[in-house]
């Protein structure tokens, strides 16, 4: 297994190295520091598994550099890796084409049952989102995600992973 690891902390890098080599033992691990080294290594190598990404990395704005990567890369699992965790930040990412929203502020055994679940082609959310109300009344805000119509948020691509899925068809 294929795995892309992009923070701007070494620390946050070993943790996750740490915690993932542990659960998926034949992984193998790329680093990137920041915007520009994560496209470096996504143009020498583009299967990767998964690719855990911090929204605050140096090089380019974070949802512009998701943008970015999942418009370029559509076929590729992306999962945040944050110190936000609000609700706006999670949706917006979401609605940008990533299958996953991971705190930093998990367990490793979130962080590993995350990164399977994304690896099946499932998406990951923090609890938080699922089952907190929505405090911001502001005409603005989005409305909560409602279960039953879920499929309507899903991009274009994720709902062909979907179909392809129900039809028996692996993730990759």
């Amino acid at each position: 297994m294929d795995i892309l690891i992009a923070d701007d902390h070494d620390l946050v890098i070993s943790g996750l190295i740490g915690a993932l080599e542990n659960a998926f033992n034949n992984a193998s691990f790329s680093l990137a520091h920041d915007a520009a080294e994560v496209f470096r290594l996504l143009s020498q190598k583009r299967d990767y598994d998964i690719a855990l990404v911090d929204l605050k990395m140096p090089g380019m704005d974070g949802f512009a550099f998701l943008r970015q990567l999942c418009d370029q890369y559509p076929e590729l699992t992306v999962a945040v890796i944050s110190g936000s965790d609000d609700s706006a930040t999670i949706k917006k990412a979401i609605s940008m084409g990533v299958s996953g929203f991971i705190p930093k502020s998990v367990s490793q055994d979130t962080l590993i049952n995350a990164v399977a679940l994304m690896l099946r082609g499932d998406i990951f959310l923090p609890t938080h989102i699922l089952t907190r109300e929505e405090t911001n009344s502001s005409e603005d805000a989005p409305p909560p995600v409602d279960l039953q119509n879920a499929y309507e948020v899903l991009t274009d691509r994720q709902r062909e992973i979907l179909l392809l899925l129900g039809d028996g068809q692996s993730n990759k």
